[in-house]
Formats: C-alpha cells, sequence, structure tokens
C-alpha cells in the first residue's frame, strides 16, 4: 500500500506502467531522504490517499480527478482539500543532506506527480542526468563508481554486454 499510486489509491481502472514509476519514486525517495515508508496511509484506501495528497498538494490531485472523471463524498473532498504541493527541498535535514542533489530532486519530482500521464517512464528515467555518472562514455568506458572497460573486469565485477545494455555479474 505504501507504493500505491494517486490513481489506484483512487480506484482508477486503466491504469499502465507509471504505477510502476511512480513505486520507484517511492522507493527513490526512501532511499534518498532515508525516510521509509515515504508515503505512510495506514489501514485504508482513502489514508492512503490523504498521505499521498500531503505529498502532491489538493490542487494537483483533484486536477487528476477532474481529468479521469473521479468524484469522492462531500466529505472526503473536504479532507484532502487544503494540502500544498510539497518541495522537495522539505525533505532535506542533516541525516539525509549527502544523498541529495539537484540531480536526484529533479528525478523525483519527475516521477511522483499526481498526473500519471506527465510522470516519466521507464525510459525517461534511465535517459536523466542523475544516471550520467555511471552511463557509457563516448569511448564505450565506465565512468563513476563502476569505471572499467566495457568487457574487462574491475574489481569483483565483471562487465557483460548485451544489446544496448550493459549488465553487471559478480566474478566471485
Amino acid at each position: 500500500r505504501c507504493y500505491k499510486s494517486p490513481e489506484l489509491s483512487l480506484r482508477y481502472d486503466y491504469y499502465d506502467y507509471s504505477v510502476d514509476m511512480w513505486a520507484f519514486g517511492c522507493t527513490f525517495g526512501s532511499m534518498m531522504f532515508l525516510e521509509h515508508p515515504m508515503v505512510r496511509g495506514k489501514g485504508s484506501w482513502f489514508n492512503q490517499l490523504l498521505a499521498t495528497v500531503q505529498i502532491v498538494g489538493s490542487d494537483d490531485l483533484f486536477a487528476v480527478m477532474r481529468k479521469l472523471h473521479i468524484s469522492l463524498s462531500e466529505e472526503q473532498m473536504a479532507a484532502l482539500a487544503d494540502f500544498p504541493k510539497r518541495s522537495w527541498d522539505s525533505w532535506i535535514n542533516d541525516t539525509n543532506r549527502d544523498r541529495v542533489s539537484p540531480e536526484a530532486l529533479d528525478l523525483i519530482s519527475h516521477l511522483m506527480l499526481a498526473d500519471h500521464t506527465k510522470r516519466f517512464s521507464a525510459r525517461e528515467a534511465m535517459a536523466h542526468r542523475y544516471f550520467d555518472p555511471v552511463r557509457d562514455d563516448e569511448t564505450g568506458g565506465r565512468r563513476g563508481a563502476a569505471a572499467g572497460s566495457a568487457g574487462s573486469s574491475s574489481g569483483s565485477y565483471e562487465y557483460v554486454e548485451e544489446s544496448a545494455y550493459v549488465y553487471y555479474s559478480s566474478s566471485d
């Protein structure tokens, strides 16, 4: 339930991969901000939605509800009203500051959107500049912490190339 996207919490039946991208955003945010679970709704679908609106904001959630032709009771709408969209900077504290970068904040801002049609796809997320340090450079080598050349051994990991992706396997 902690990884449930707004459209699933709203019981929208026509969902797609974007629910997984929301879940990835929740997981990524939990790792980055050291907050688990990131969206903490307890017990019911409505409590999960209430926890979600405290992140995405009432305006964005209500816009999605209008777009998807979803209605809730007046009492539920009143409970969801008046929440501002939470700034990603507000999640940063002394405990997690060393894990957060402008690129990470930009990535999560494209994953945890109330409107599922505006969320990054997996391909868009993988192309994001946050992942540049581990992407192949122009010479076919690796950049960042997993530096080494494709097809060679570096430390305890061996690079295995297949198609356009590079996979790592432990050589232990």
